[in-house]
């Protein structure tokens, strides 16, 4: 091992992970740990960078160790690391996953610095954020300036609260668009022109969100909610009706 070298823990397929694209973090990775020995071989030879190891005792002295396995090996990863090798003050960063840094207590009671990095949706990759330990974020700063991106520090234990926003922001709002888009064309309008109109709608509250700010805004109760969304319901099925009576009189 090389001094200053990272190391990647990963099982491949790393494909849609954004690490594949931050070239500068890809120069330095020096040992790289798969699921077995040809899988990590793999891994080297499509990154063109760092080299396959056998066992995770390999990492040791390496920052930050970077882990891009699917939440659903990574129990399993994160055992094995805290099993094999000596973690003391390592940098431990989770890669695109949905768990935060305190899921990873058998790193922390290890005495590793785990943190975790997400890429923001429909940033192209150039926005992330993180949570964990202050050394782990500070290796992260470092590692994102390196890549001139641009890192979000989250609140300690925030990272579900943070993922529960984006949710709401994206496939939760999408459904209100959908009935919005169907409200408009069954008053006239044609479906491009309705999704236009609809898209507009939806930025000009945003900026105005932006531009005032959420403190200015009386909070809606959730019962004041709910009554406007079932009033806004019942008007378009009432429209509905109406256009279906008036196509089959």
């Amino acid at each position: 091992m090389k001094r200053n070298e990272a190391a990647l823990i990963s099982a491949g397929g790393l494909t849609h992970s954004f690490l594949t694209r931050c070239p500068a973090i890809i120069r330095r990775l020096g040992p790289i740990k798969g699921t077995s020995f040809r899988v990590a071989r793999r891994i080297a030879s499509s990154l063109r960078a760092g080299y396959a190891v056998p066992d995770y005792r390999a990492l040791e002295g390496c920052t930050p160790v970077w882990i891009a396995v699917s939440d659903p090996l990574l129990d399993g990863v994160i055992r094995d690391f805290a099993l094999q090798a000596p973690l003391a003050g390592m940098v431990v960063v989770l890669c695109d996953s949905l768990y935060d840094a305190r899921w990873a207590h058998p790193l922390q009671s290890a005495h590793a610095q785990v943190a975790t990095l997400n890429a923001v949706e429909a940033s192209s990759e150039r926005i992330f954020v993180a949570e964990g330990h202050p050394e782990a974020i500070r290796e992260l700063r470092r590692a994102m300036a390196g890549e001139k991106r641009k890192l979000i520090e989250l609140k300690p234990g925030a990272k579900p609260i943070y993922l529960s926003g984006v949710r709401m922001a994206s496939e939760q709002l999408v459904p209100w668009i959908v009935s919005a888009v169907d409200a408009l064309r069954t008053a006239g309008l044609a479906r491009s022109d309705a999704a236009h109109v609809a898209e507009a709608l939806a930025m000009q509250a945003v900026h105005s969100l932006k531009r005032t700010g959420r403190n200015t805004l009386r909070p809606p109760r959730p019962e004041d909610i709910g009554r406007s969304s079932q009033r806004e319901i019942e008007t378009l099925q009432r429209a509905l009706r109406l256009a279906a009576d008036a196509h089959h009189p």
